[in-house]
């Protein structure tokens, strides 16, 4: 896969809603570099080059406007640039703002060239994303991250669809999971991943696998399920979610709006799940659901 990188320019007091309208209209990752001489600072968002590419920018550049007439801290000279990625510029992009996050009780994120200390409880997850995106950064993640240390019970079976670099599927293993299973379409993904799994030593109980939620049986009976993918994805699948947890197991669903988090709890109530616990953060929701045994 290849991408590009959108720039937006910004007063540092919109560079916040100017990363989540990128993250809305399709990025699969942002940045906010530092202010330059000119007090602006550079929100980069980071976008798959396919047939949608257009879309997804003529729907940022919609959403910018938006915001503009709403009143939020978005200005007028806010421009937005675009410029593709070389292969070996992206194997760097991240190292510039990648560092070590603590997430959580006893999670910590770092990339493998970062040296940290850690606590005698810490647990590690180092993660180099490659091509992929994952590194604990976006709220989505950490959201996830939170509560799969809240819920993930010792011995549990794990799915982690759209796995991405593998950051959730490898902090199941390391929270005590038996075994995870991780899924992503993206051939990329599914190689840093695997990766991911090497570096964190937890290859023997992850299993990574290039393809959708087909790829499982419909009878797997996963303990928690957790999708951290978007509302258009997970809806749609809510009964084929259902048939591949377990009566009474989990699922954690993230990568939503605010508003547009209805279409999502509508579908999992009609398939059969409860939701148990919600968390938001920057108006990004992830929710926890039980399947209720028939």
């Amino acid at each position: 896969m290849t991408w590009a990188e959108a720039t937006v320019r910004t007063d540092p007091a919109g560079a916040e809603a100017v990363a989540s309208a990128m993250l809305e209209a399709g990025a699969h990752g942002t940045a906010t570099l530092p202010a330059g001489h000119d007090g602006k600072v550079a929100v980069v968002g980071y976008f798959p080059v396919d047939d949608r590419l257009d879309a997804r920018l003529a729907g940022l550049r919609a959403m910018l406007r938006r915001m503009r007439i709403a009143g939020l801290p978005v200005p007028a000279r806010s421009r937005l640039t675009l410029r593709p990625l070389k292969a070996e510029e992206w194997a760097t992009a991240w190292r510039a703002y990648f560092r070590p996050r603590r997430v959580g009780r006893r999670l910590v994120v770092a990339p493998p060239w970062e040296r940290i200390a850690l606590a005698a409880d810490d647990l590690l997850l180092l993660i180099d994303p490659g091509q992929a995106f994952g590194t604990g950064n976006h709220p989505t993640t950490q959201l996830c991250l939170a509560a799969l240390e809240q819920w993930l019970r010792r011995g549990d079976r794990v799915l982690d669809w759209g796995t991405g670099s593998g950051i959730l599927a490898i902090a199941a293993a390391k929270l005590g999971a038996a075994s995870v299973v991780a899924l992503d379409v993206d051939p990329v993904a599914v190689a840093a991943a695997r990766h991911n799994a090497d570096l964190n030593g937890v290859a023997e109980r992850l299993d990574v696998q290039e393809g959708d939620l087909d790829r499982v049986q419909p009878t797997a009976g996963f303990d928690l399920i957790v999708a951290n993918i978007v509302a258009e994805v997970i809806a749609p699948a809510a009964h084929r979610l259902a048939e591949r947890v377990r009566p009474g197991g989990l699922l954690v669903t993230s990568g939503i709006v605010e508003g547009s988090a209805w279409p999502v709890e509508a579908a999992l109530a009609a398939a059969g799940f409860a939701p148990i616990a919600t968390t938001t953060e920057d108006e990004w929701v992830t929710t926890v659901y039980r399947r209720v045994p028939a």
